[in-house]
């Protein structure tokens, strides 16, 4: 039996599993073969890993992820493309590297293809893809920043592949990566925390008369309240065919309509005053549409029964069902909001010194939520204007 026989199959000493995985990827690649793996940070920055996959095969692609691409890990994860070699040797061909920071859906449990004010997720991957087709095809396209074609000789000199490390500040502002520093003096600085400062302290200061902890409570689920109509949510076809003045909306994060239809279409069933939420695509969003409109497959409305038009506040409905939405692992990404569990959730109603559900208070409420909802808009903003200075003493 010869020396060889006793050696270990996994001889490349690495930190954590992966770096067996990317061994065994490695050694049962055919000669020419190409495997396009995704890979932890860590993986990148450990030099006998780094040794092992020039020595064994061509790098032809390093593609940065921004963090929480995969919902199942947090990490920062990069894309790998290589080919396994023929014979040693030197590489000689460049290497392809893009920085994705964007990747057309939010970067959460939910995975939203809209932002927070319903505008389209960005999608660098498909930036991405059409300019390392131009690579393959031996076209230097340098037209997006995010694109860096790096030459071996530079490449091997390399510690670590995180290449968006390997760019300027300035590069690095430009795509977005950091926001520019902008300096201020000891005495500018000292003189915003002052002014955040008297902000908060007039926000305290005026306060309110009533402490809500003081008011009662009664549940009532919202099948008692409100009527949940049998609809057929309206095509995209059905709506360009049919273009009107009546929004339709479907399941974004705002109130922004997917199209608009004629009035007193056959078949079709028009709501006004009532709240509707998104059933699927951005799931769990509520609103109140005070105006009339028609719906597709993503929302859904809720009626609210006549006996009850005097006693409950729809914009206090829509700030609770929306909060019970939003915070229940029930109503995730890739779940529906079904009529048939919304109609089964239980709202807290304030109710007056009678016993009985108090209208009036509910629409203080309703104020009380949207000025605090002001105030840390304001804060987050100012808090964010405060870390983008430095001190330049």
């Amino acid at each position: 039996m010869s020396d060889t026989d006793h050696q270990p199959y996994y001889r490349l000493k690495g930190r954590g599993i992966e770096t067996l995985a990317l061994e065994w990827i490695v050694k049962n690649l055919a000669p020419g073969g190409e495997a396009v793996i995704v890979v932890p940070d860590g993986l990148l920055t450990q030099k006998s890993v780094l040794d092992f996959i020039k020595s064994e095969c061509r790098v032809n692609v390093v593609v940065s992820l921004p963090k929480n691409t995969f919902y199942a890990t947090p990490k920062k994860t990069y894309i790998l493309s290589i080919n396994k070699k023929f014979a040693p040797g030197r590489q000689l061909t460049p290497v392809y590297t893009y920085i994705v920071s964007e990747i057309g859906e939010t970067r959460d449990t939910k995975r939203f293809s809209n932002d927070g004010q319903g505008n389209p997720v960005r999608n660098d991957l498909d930036e991405c893809v059409k300019n390392y087709k131009l690579f393959k095809t031996g076209i230097d396209h340098r037209g997006s920043e995010r694109v860096k074609i790096i030459d071996y000789d530079t490449f091997d000199l390399f510690q670590d592949w995180l290449i968006e490390k390997k760019l300027s500040d300035e590069e690095k502002c430009r795509i977005g990566l950091m926001k520019p520093v902008q300096k201020i003096t000891e005495n500018e600085f000292l003189s915003s925390l002052s002014a955040l400062n008297n902000y908060i302290s007039a926000v305290v200061d005026r306060g309110e008369s009533i402490p809500l902890g003081e008011i009662k409570y009664v549940s009532k689920p919202l099948s008692k309240l409100f009527d949940f109509p049998q609809i057929k949510g309206l095509t995209e076809k059905f709506i360009r065919n049919n273009s009107g003045n009546i929004p339709v909306y479907g399941g974004r994060q705002t109130e922004s309509p997917v199209g608009s239809v004629a009035d007193n279409l056959k078949g079709v069933k028009y709501f006004e005053n009532c709240l509707a939420w998104n059933r699927e695509g951005s799931v769990g969003y509520v609103f109140y549409h005070g105006h009339k409109f028609t719906t597709n497959d993503h929302h859904r409305p809720m009626v609210l029964k006549e006996e009850y038009r005097f006693i409950i506040n729809l914009q206090f409905v829509q700030k609770m069902l929306q909060t019970k939405l939003l915070e229940s692992d029930s109503f995730e990404w890739s779940k529906t909001a079904s009529k048939e569990k919304v109609r089964e959730i239980e709202i807290l109603f304030p109710i007056g010194k009678n016993g009985k559900i108090d209208f009036e208070m509910q629409g203080l409420i309703v104020k009380r939520i949207e000025k605090y909802e002001l105030v840390k808009k304001s804060l987050l903003e100012k808090i964010e204007n405060l870390s983008k200075y430095k001190l330049d003493f």
